[in-house]
């Protein structure tokens, strides 16, 4: 195995539906909607820009805080990326400084996502479930990377 950490492939799953089989004929013209988790062919633009990854998943080293991290997780490692809560803080960190100062509270659950791991899940009537079983009945939730919340504002604003 190789020593770069392999994140290309466990850091994004898509659904898609799932293939059904029919058990009878009868039942051939009808498709069960179901679906599942899959894993994309190659990392995904959105991780190569978020994450800043070559196409391999190993951390691009040139100017990434998040390399050190990412480098630290062992291989296989689930690797959870939230695009517009890292544009938030950035549009927040903005703002702040066009104002000459102030502050944010952001307050939610979650780490520092340090750790990595896989946080979503779903909730149908108090109780958890996959979040995928009950398309549009679910509510999906994961944890906040307050990690990467932060080294998202540190590199907007030159820290």
């Amino acid at each position: 195995e190789s020593a770069e950490p392999a994140i290309a492939n466990t850091a994004a799953a898509v659904a898609s539906p799932a293939p059904t089989t029919p058990s009878t004929s009868s039942e051939s013209n009808k498709k069960i909607p179901r679906l599942r988790f899959v894993l994309p062919p190659d990392t995904t633009p959105a991780l190569r820009t978020i994450l800043r990854v070559n196409n391999k998943g190993s951390p691009i080293e040139e100017n990434n805080p998040m390399a050190q991290s990412l480098n630290s997780l062992p291989i296989g490692s689930i690797i959870e990326a939230c695009p517009e809560g890292l544009l938030l803080a950035q549009d927040i960190a903005d703002r702040i400084e066009k104002c000459h100062g102030g502050a944010a509270l952001i307050v939610d659950y979650g780490g520092d996502g340090s750790s990595g791991g896989d946080s979503l899940r779903g909730f149908w009537k108090h109780t958890q479930v996959h979040p995928l079983s009950r398309p549009g009945e679910v509510d999906v939730t994961a944890d906040v990377d307050f990690g990467a919340l932060r080294e998202a504002v540190n590199s907007r604003i030159g820290l």
